[in-house]
């Protein structure tokens, strides 16, 4: 545990219990497990989102303002 740092997240008891339950059926019961893994998903989804900049969110203005 020495290698570990610890992070507080904080939610309210009634998504607690979401949560729980949730990893009590997919992540054998730890809660932290499923916190982890829900943030190494997100991360990697979030590598094949090419935000829209410079001339490409012009374009894409144009079009959403062009009647």
């Amino acid at each position: 545990m020495k290698k570990f740092v610890e992070v507080k997240v904080r939610m309210t008891p009634e998504k607690r219990d979401i949560v729980k339950g949730h990893a009590d059926k997919h992540d054998g019961g730890s809660a932290t497990a499923f916190i982890n893994r829900a943030i190494d998903e997100t991360m990697e989804r979030d590598k094949e989102i090419t935000p829209l900049t410079g001339d490409d969110l012009d374009r894409l203005c144009d079009l959403l303002l062009d009647d």
